[in-house]
């Protein structure tokens, strides 16, 4: 359970509660508004959010401008800047409609290199899925399921985040909605055996998906600086030998149309040196992830973070050895 001030908590409170009542009341709007009414409308709140904060405006522009300093066009960063604002609200309605919509969502949906997942598969060892916090990442794991190629996410413990009752909320509308039936996630955080369990699954030939964004304690480029980023995939990828392959499903214009794209599995060399091989597998990763962001940059819902990666990577690289454990 994360620790913050009562100030911190009741704010926190407070967001979960919206983010509860924006659920429920998704579900009412998806019964009674046209899809492209509904998203319209969420869009909308997040083009209000992104406006009505000038700071965060202002920082939003200057990461994706310091990322990509080759977007130099006002309208082009701001197109960028809202699109985290509706990166982070559409996975809401997405859930509503596909309840009603399933048969529409899989009629629309692109696939692109379903054989490099399978060439993956065929080795035997299982796959780890290199995910990415972006377009319908909510959505994709109930896609893959009913397309019969299910995976088990590997998520934080909802008691570990910030809006536990949410995040369990979205849990189990996924398993509702489709999964893995045999394991819908594996829990990381206290008293929870991720590993085993990951291995376990990984034994089986399983699906494994992973996001990669998310803060950790391993530098690895990302927008041309090292971030810190979480390492597990790459610490799976060489305690197993099992192949990475890199997925994303990204909207298209039209409601219920997506893109999947999965990418060719990531290579690397293996020296033998756990350090040297982990490091260099999450430079494998991270760069996967950058590839996929940038073809839709609008889409990527972690560019709020991204500074802070940077940052931590910093005092990573000045941090003695045995103060590491404290970042």
């Amino acid at each position: 359970m994360q620790h913050f001030s009562l100030k911190r908590r009741l704010f926190l409170h407070s967001v979960e509660d919206i983010m509860l009542g924006l659920y429920y009341t998704s579900i009412v709007m998806a019964r009674l508004l046209p899809a492209s009414v509904f998203y319209t409308i969420v869009k909308g709140f997040g083009a209000f959010l992104y406006y009505s904060r000038p700071r965060v405006r202002s920082d939003l522009r200057a990461k994706v401008s310091t990322a990509m300093p080759d977007v130099t066009d006002s309208r082009e960063l701001d197109r960028i800047g809202r699109g985290a604002y509706y990166a982070l609200l559409l996975n809401v309605p997405d859930f509503a409609l596909f309840r009603r919509n399933v048969d529409r969502f899989v009629n629309g949906l692109e696939i692109f290199g379903i054989e490099n997942l399978e060439r993956a598969e065929a080795l035997g060892k299982g796959v780890l899925v290199h995910l990415t916090h972006m377009g319908r990442t909510a959505l994709l794991h109930t896609i893959m399921a009913h397309i019969d190629k299910p995976y088990t996410l590997v998520m934080w413990h909802p008691d570990t985040t910030p809006v536990p009752r949410y995040t369990m909320k979205m849990v189990m509308e996924g398993w509702m909605l489709g999964c893995d039936p045999d394991n819908l996630v594996i829990w990381v955080g206290p008293g929870h055996d991720t590993n085993g369990q990951v291995s376990d699954a990984l034994s089986q030939g399983k699906r494994v998906g992973v996001l990669f964004d998310v803060s950790g304690k391993c530098a690895a480029d990302l927008f041309g600086r090292p971030a810190a980023l979480a390492d597990g995939i790459a610490q799976w990828a060489y305690e197993y030998e099992t192949p990475i392959v890199p997925m994303t499903l990204t909207r298209e214009k039209r409601s219920f149309h997506s893109r999947l794209i999965i990418g060719e599995q990531l290579s690397y060399e293996r020296t033998g040196d756990r350090e040297t091989d982990v490091n260099a597998i999450m430079g494998e990763v991270a760069h996967a992830g950058e590839v996929m962001i940038r073809e839709a940059p609008d889409q990527w819902m972690s560019w709020f973070g991204l500074w802070q990666w940077w940052s931590k990577a910093m005092e990573l690289e000045k941090a003695p050895e045995k103060e590491l454990a404290k970042l």
